[in-house]
């Protein structure tokens, strides 16, 4: 991923004032498109960026791309990817979302620092030591299936995997509001060595976002 141009420490910043807080994004539609107030607007692809997964019949940590695109019209970022299973999952990143990522991931590398990172919750890590936030997302098994959709809680923590100590994103199970009721999506964690996260990180900055809009 190299489509952005600044130095990563400013994206650990925490608390910096989001580039458009007071945007509410709706949601309509057979293709699930976002309503805008500003059709010349569009979306552009931001690349993609790994994420770890771990696949079925497998305890490992295994590398995973997920493609990126900003609206910029909602200030909304997409990660779209591949869980377990092969399902296909799509989230929606809000700024706040972002703005959590960012902050959670500042901790997480102080508390690495120090060597503050105690096992804890089940004796590997704990999931949402570092807070949560609200997300959408869709998911669907086929290129051609139905998009299942709901609200997910993103938890922002760490967990250890072969005594290495990942940043965790666990995206909680959601009930579809769409599709069918009694179809709930399964529970999804990414893990992210500490470069896997500075790199998503630096491709949620603001910086990043609106120069990705400039460059259109």
């Amino acid at each position: 991923m190299k489509m952005y141009f600044f130095p990563l420490l400013a994206v650990l910043v925490w608390g910096g004032v989001s580039c458009a807080s007071n945007k509410t994004a709706s949601f309509v539609g057979e293709n699930d498109d976002f309503l805008t107030d500003d059709s010349g607007a569009g979306s552009v692809a931001l690349g993609n960026v790994d994420v770890g997964i771990i696949k079925a019949f497998s305890s490992k940590v295994a590398k995973e791309s997920a493609a990126a695109v900003y609206d910029g019209t909602n200030d909304i970022v997409t990660l779209e990817f591949q869980s377990a299973g092969g399902t296909h999952n799509r989230q929606y990143w809000t700024a706040r979302a972002r703005d959590g990522f960012i902050g959670a991931l500042a901790q997480y590398e102080a508390s690495y620092e120090a060597r503050d990172l105690p096992r804890g919750f089940l004796s590997s890590g704990k999931r949402n030591v570092y807070g949560k936030s609200e997300i959408l997302i869709h998911w669907w098994a086929l290129s051609f299936s139905n998009r299942s959709r709901g609200q997910s809680r993103l938890d922002f923590g760490y967990l250890f995997k072969d005594r290495n100590p990942y940043f965790t994103v666990t995206q909680n199970e959601a009930k579809d509001t769409y599709v069918n009721p009694k179809n709930n999506s399964a529970q999804v964690t990414l893990y992210f060595t500490r470069a896997m996260a500075q790199e998503l990180a630096a491709l949620f900055a603001e910086e990043n976002l609106y120069a990705s809009i400039s460059r259109q």
